[in-house]
């Protein structure tokens, strides 16, 4: 991290948030309403808006992210291909909706005949998430 480009570390848990950013100490603020309000409350009381938009990592915690482990598709799939088929294969176990509106999918990079490790989120935590992060000039 340089002074020429701040970064603030997130930590986004179901009822807090956590905020760490440069030498100073990391503080945390808890919401019954869930941790994007908590993260909203915690950043408005922190007030990072800066002349440049300023960086933000955040990590969710496991209660935001479903975790998947599949076995390989049984043919070689380009990277183009894998995230309809990830969509196809995770349809059921992700409530049988629209995978594509409802949920965004990252998975590693697949190594032929090995299984696949995906993760789902949905989104519209992400949307609240990088709303919360844009309004207070976080990106």
């Amino acid at each position: 991290m340089s002074l020429l480009s701040p970064e603030y570390r997130i930590a986004l848990l179901p009822d807090r948030a956590g905020l760490a950013a440069g030498r100073k100490p990391p503080v945390a603020r808890q919401a019954g309403e869930g941790g994007l309000r908590a993260l909203d409350d915690l950043l408005t009381e922190v007030q990072p808006r800066a002349r440049l938009r300023v960086n933000a990592r955040v990590t969710l915690s496991h209660h935001h992210a479903r975790l998947y482990l599949l076995p390989a598709p049984s043919v070689r799939l380009r990277q183009r291909e894998m995230l309809p088929w990830l969509r196809a294969q995770l349809g059921d176990a992700l409530g049988g909706g629209n995978v594509a509106a409802d949920w965004r999918l990252t998975w590693d990079l697949p190594v032929p005949g090995q299984p696949i490790l995906v993760a789902a989120v949905e989104n519209a935590l992400i949307d609240g998430l990088a709303a919360t992060l844009d309004r207070h000039g976080l990106g």
